[in-house]
């Protein structure tokens, strides 16, 4: 679920902006030239100005979704690395502790904050940039 919603903002948002702003300009480029009244050009205006915010709304609900999923799937995983992880250090011996020069809790903190971080930001940013690049040749493709 979290991949599917961290794909869709960055499709809906670059690439379907794209689509609908060269139709809208083709509006202004049709009153320009005066195959549009001013009435059929007011209603067009408004059709597209209300996709746009439909692309927004869109948007900030897939975008809100996706960062609240991955976010939770990091403090999952997060969480399991830091059981597994003293589960291993208590399977040490005594003299491990004894050599040890920083604590082992710095370490699990240190080291958890880090794995989320990449989970939770670096993944779903890659996976939408990912998105876009194929969506883009694709929509690029069949547009021309």
């Amino acid at each position: 679920m979290a991949s599917i919603t961290t794909i869709t903002p960055g499709n809906t948002h670059l690439v379907m902006k794209d689509l609908v702003f060269g139709k809208f300009i083709n509006v202004f480029n049709n009153f320009a030239t005066g195959q549009l009244s001013p009435a059929a050009y007011r209603d067009e205006v408004a059709k597209y100005s209300l996709i746009f915010v439909y692309l927004f709304i869109g948007k900030f609900v897939t975008t809100y979704i996706w960062t609240v999923l991955i976010s939770i799937t990091a403090i999952r995983t997060t969480k399991q690395l830091r059981i597994d992880f003293i589960r291993q250090i208590l399977r040490q011996e005594i003299s491990y502790f004894n050599k040890s020069s920083s604590s082992i809790s710095g370490q699990i903190t240190t080291n958890g904050n880090l794995i989320s971080i990449g989970i939770s930001e670096k993944f779903g940013t890659t996976i939408q940039a990912i998105s876009i690049f194929v969506t883009a040749f694709i929509v690029a493709f069949a547009v021309q």
